[in-house]
């Protein structure tokens, strides 16, 4: 599958702040999450590992996560590596949703993990 955005020219960059999930939720007094959504374009395994602190506790009940499984993002995590990510903090596969395929293969899905109990 071809990125649809191959031939627009870049005209810009911006720098921005980044947090991690565990430092967000601190910041706000938050010490619970029921559902944990993450679509950020390839930077999906980053977010999570972001997320430490809240997997270490078991305080997320599901994620709901983008997989990749053919390269659309420069340095984009992979499907395997997310799924890994989340089986090792004791989390199950629920379904996928939004399932895009390229060439008869999925391409990409929304992905709902659960904590196993």
């Amino acid at each position: 599958m071809e990125n649809e955005f191959r031939d627009v020219e870049e005209t810009r960059r911006s720098s921005v702040q980044t947090r991690t999930v565990d430092q967000v939720t601190e910041s706000l007094g938050i010490t619970q999450l029921d559902l944990l959504k993450i679509d950020t374009q390839g930077y999906d395994l980053p977010v999570l590992k972001g997320a430490q602190g809240l997997f270490q506790r078991k305080a997320i009940g599901h994620v709901m996560v983008e997989m990749n499984f053919v390269n659309l993002y420069e340095g984009q995590s992979g499907a395997q590596a997310v799924w890994a990510e989340m089986t090792h903090h004791g989390f199950a596969l629920v379904d996928m949703y939004e399932k895009f395929r390229h060439n008869n293969q999925l391409a990409w899905c929304t992905a709902v993990f659960v904590l196993k109990s």
